[in-house]
């Protein structure tokens, strides 16, 4: 299997590291169209994989195209390349707010798949949400599964579900670390120096994360286990649920989720 990155930047890069360290696709067999120069070359010599200035060039050469470029650019890179796709070839758009109906107005009839992932793709945990177009085969499903799960969780809902999606999950990593920073700032506060600060956030934010991943504790039954009857949890959990946190969070998400619509428009 030969995939293609039409897009060098940093998502693209992350998801074919990844691609590459989880050994299902060969160096030789991965080609990255990339208009920058300097970035053609970092990818030659960090990766040793094939490099193009443009997607035209990589077309003819592979089965899988991942469309990692700006959503903004996405119309005239599709325009460049939909006289050469090839026949049963695979398109993984990555862009934010471009709808399947958007990408096969440019490659009618061809197998495209959207997916919603994030920046934990650099360390392999990135939550990736996809749908297909009706040109999509089961055999095509499960293969877009498996390049997917090599950098991260994978669900499928569908499409009008993926303004929600990208606010949760696609912009959901600086929601959490914006939070992140309101405790390690708290904590400093407290008289605690901002390095062990931030290292007892970040660790206590991953081992809440894992627990929660890899038992079946509701979050609610989570909440209350570790709240002792007047004890400081307790007394933290009152202020937090007196000042509601709840509606501005909800109108974060509500705000993220309406710009992603407007994406689309």
């Amino acid at each position: 299997m030969k995939v293609g990155f039409i897009g060098g930047g940093k998502m693209g890069e992350a998801i074919m590291s990844d691609l590459i360290s989880s050994g299902m696709v060969e160096k030789s067999e991965l080609y990255v169209a990339e208009p920058d120069s300097k970035r053609r070359e970092q990818f030659l010599e960090s990766y040793g994989v094939n490099v193009f200035e443009k997607g035209l060039d990589l077309m003819s050469s592979v089965d899988v195209v991942f469309l990692a470029i700006k959503p903004q650019i996405m119309d005239s890179v599709l325009k460049e390349i939909s006289e050469f796709v090839q026949m049963d070839q695979i398109f993984v758009s990555i862009a934010a707010g471009k709808s399947l109906a958007n990408i096969e107005e440019w490659l009618p009839s061809s197998k495209i798949v959207r997916v919603m992932p994030n920046l934990a793709a650099s360390v392999s945990e990135s939550m990736n949400v996809f749908c297909a177009s009706s040109a999509f085969t089961a055999t095509d499903k499960a293969l877009v599964e498996s390049l997917l799960k090599c950098f991260g969780k994978v669900l499928e809902l569908p499409e009008d579900q993926f303004d929600a999606v990208t606010a949760l999950s696609g912009s959901g990593p600086a929601f959490m670390a914006y939070f992140l920073k309101l405790m390690i700032d708290g904590a400093v506060a407290l008289g605690l120096g901002e390095a062990d600060a931030a290292l007892l956030a970040k660790q206590t934010m991953l081992g809440t994360a894992k627990v929660l991943m890899t038992s079946n504790i509701e979050i609610p039954d989570f909440i209350e286990s570790v709240c002792s009857k007047g004890g400081t949890t307790e007394a933290g959990m009152e202020i937090m649920r007196s000042e509601s946190l709840a509606k501005p969070i909800a109108r974060v998400l509500q705000t993220a989720a309406a710009r992603s619509a407007e994406l689309r428009s």
